[in-house]
């Protein structure tokens, strides 16, 4: 439970971080769901779904997640 934790906060300190720092991507980025899944590898998104490992995420920093949820988000453009 607390794995899941760590990976929900630092989820949520990149959304902060873009909603602060580039409010256009924020806002895209607050409309996707977040889905955690060990059967791949790393990141993946369909349609307005962010799909990750958590094993992949957690060695992440908190820019690096940002970078991947604004390039989640652009598809839904």
């Amino acid at each position: 439970m607390l794995f899941i934790m760590i990976h929900q906060q630092k989820l949520t300190q990149a959304k902060t971080k873009l909603m602060l720092e580039n409010p256009y991507f924020g806002t895209l980025v607050s409309s996707l769901s977040f889905e955690q899944n060990s059967n791949i590898a790393s990141i993946s998104h369909q349609n307005d779904k962010f799909i990750y490992n958590e094993e992949y995420l957690e060695v992440l920093t908190i820019d690096e997640i940002a970078t991947h949820l604004a390039n989640s988000a652009m598809p839904s453009l």
